[in-house]
């Protein structure tokens, strides 16, 4: 699935807090509860979404790739079977997202992540301006 998002940013701004994981994976990971960071700088990340008829808790063990023009993030099920990747490229103002993911609620959590897209797309260019003051 993809995703293009138009901002006025500086681009070395939008990659810079595209790659903070504590604020891209719970901005697009639907429910997450807690990120941990590991000895090897890899990541786990706890969530939780509805499925009917039940609540799915799910962990996925993360890790990230800084890109000359983007960041990529590849993540794998701990406690559900699937793996997939998430590729933001940076290109003349417009951010490409490309959205992989095959296997245990591959339907369900690719939805909500597209929409959490959707949300990002609304936040960006104000969370990276609000970013950069901290």
């Amino acid at each position: 699935m993809q995703k293009t998002i138009r901002t006025s940013q500086n681009p070395q701004n939008v990659i810079e807090v595209l790659s903070d994981p504590n604020y891209f994976l719970k901005k697009v990971f639907p429910g997450v509860k807690t990120i941990t960071v590991n000895e090897d700088l890899s990541f786990n990340l706890v969530g939780s979404f509805i499925s009917i008829p039940s609540i799915v808790t799910y962990a996925l063990g993360v890790r990230r790739y800084k890109l000359i023009n983007g960041v990529s993030y590849l993540f794998n099920g701990i406690n559900i079977n699937g793996r997939g990747e998430i590729k933001i490229v940076l290109k003349e103002g417009n951010l490409n997202i490309n959205v992989e993911y095959e296997g245990q609620y591959e339907g369900a959590l690719l939805s909500r992540i597209m929409k959490n897209l959707d949300k990002l797309e609304k936040d960006l260019d104000k969370d990276v301006a609000n970013y950069k003051a901290r």
